[in-house]
């Protein structure tokens, strides 16, 4: 009994010493794993440490670029307006004050020039070069060493064209600034636009010339011509005036352009057309009714003095010479006259003139005719 209590005890105290440094090892191993996971744990907080780094600085840079942003919300804000205002303006001196204001905002620092004077050597470069500018140290550009200037250091500038010649040039200068590529860019956009401006301008000026004057003659188109006899009648009324209204008609000029030709009869025409404007005062309006008619309005003139000088007008235009085909030519014309205030509207005053012309043409052409 004693002995197999020893044994048992022996045993006890052997798995006792067993689970001891079970323990002990289960221990160890605990603190092993701890001190991984916080070594872990200390390349995370490193790695999170890192990027936070990295996004301040990002942040710092992003904070640097705000007032550029800001700029270059504040040139495109403008340039909208600025392309709204150039887009329907057809004069050239707005063209070039919107331009002038518009870069004035944008780089107000900087003095902006519109100019084509060629004597100064950057504008010289850009006609003989035909494209945009940019000289980042006027002092330190070999192409123009030779030119002494103190009013800037540095210039961007781009040429204007209408159609393919150079119209005008944009210039921007400063003292206290060194343009580049970008501010190049930005300043030939705006020549592009400036160069539309410019091109509608003169189509609408020719379109407008079209629509006064007729095309083969100078001479008031019918549409505008009317209009004037309009404004004539109203005028002439309002004051208790006068006029008279002549209607001239080429004789015989349909057969005059089939045995000449069409070109020939456009020189005839060409050249009524003169002889009326010499024949005539500063102040008569004349114009071509349609083909071969003519329409004149003497203003301050009564029926005796009308008549005189429609008979002027007739003479004048038989003395024309024309050399055609080998033989010297002579036109003639048949003229009818109306006056106010005798015929009181726009439509009686015409319908008279034309009444008093045909009369002419069936009496044998070549006269003055009034009703």
């Amino acid at each position: 009994m004693i002995i197999i209590l020893i044994i048992t005890g022996k045993i006890f105290t052997l798995l006792a010493i067993i689970l001891y440094v079970a323990i002990i090892l289960f221990c160890l191993f605990l603190e092993e794993k701890i001190y991984e996971r916080e070594g872990e744990r200390k390349l995370e907080i490193e790695k999170i440490q890192d990027k936070t780094s990295d996004l301040k600085i990002k942040i710092e840079e992003l904070e640097g670029k705000i007032p550029i942003l800001e700029n270059l919300i504040l040139k495109y804000g403008k340039l909208s307006e600025f392309l709204i205002r150039i887009g329907s303006t057809f004069n050239i001196e707005e063209i070039a004050r919107i331009t002038r204001e518009f870069l004035n905002e944008i780089y107000k620092d900087s003095l902006v020039e519109i100019t084509l004077d060629r004597s100064i050597p950057y504008i010289n470069f850009i006609f003989d070069s035909r494209t945009p500018l940019l000289v980042e140290d006027i002092r330190k550009d070999f192409r123009f060493q030779d030119m002494k200037t103190t009013d800037f250091v540095s210039l961007i500038s781009a040429p204007v064209f209408r159609e393919n010649e150079i119209f005008t040039c944009i210039v921007v200068k400063s003292k206290n600034r060194n343009f580049d590529v970008r501010d190049l860019r930005f300043l030939g956009f705006i020549a592009t636009f400036v160069s539309l401006s410019v091109s509608n301008f003169f189509l609408y000026e020719k379109t407008k010339e079209l629509a006064i004057h007729d095309s083969l003659t100078g001479l008031y188109t019918h549409l505008y011509f009317m209009e004037r006899l309009k404004e004539e009648l109203n005028f002439a009324g309002s004051i208790g005036e006068n006029f008279t209204f002549l209607m001239i008609d080429i004789d015989n000029f349909k057969k005059f352009n089939d045995t000449y030709g069409h070109q020939n009869g456009d020189i005839v025409l060409k050249r009524v057309a003169e002889k009326l404007k010499k024949l005539l005062r500063e102040t008569d309006i004349v114009g071509r009714y349609g083909g071969e008619e003519f329409s004149v309005i003497l203003p301050f003139t009564g029926k005796k003095d009308g008549v005189e000088i429609a008979e002027r007008i007739r003479r004048g235009i038989e003395e024309e010479s024309f050399n055609f085909k080998g033989e010297t030519v002579h036109v003639t014309v048949t003229i009818g006259c109306s006056f106010f205030p005798e015929e009181k509207t726009l439509n009686e005053i015409v319908r008279k003139a034309d009444i008093a012309l045909y009369k002419g043409k069936r009496e044998g052409k070549n006269r003055v005719v009034s009703c």
